[in-house]
């Protein structure tokens, strides 16, 4: 395991932690613009508690997942550390 298999091993885990989050968000985010422009009220603020319960939902859902996965990447590095070169 070489520095470089670590930090692409790290780089893909943060993008698969943060898919979920990011497309949560986005979804949200368009189904608020959605109703916004549907119903002409255009408050900057409006996004952000749907945002924040659906990142809190997913969260709630697929936190041990990502837990998980953080140990399972952190117990390896962690191993191969020694190997290293």
């Amino acid at each position: 395991m070489t520095l470089t298999d670590i930090a692409a091993q790290a780089l893909y885990l943060a993008f698969l932690l943060a898919a979920p989050l990011v497309a949560a968000a986005g979804v949200v985010g368009l189904v608020v613009s959605v109703l916004q422009a549907a119903t002409r009220l255009q408050e900057h603020t409006l996004t952000t508690i749907p945002k924040m319960i659906a990142l809190g939902i997913v969260i709630a859902a697929a936190g041990a997942w990502m837990l998980r996965e953080l140990v399972t990447f952190g117990t390896r590095v962690w191993e191969g550390l020694a190997h290293v070169g």
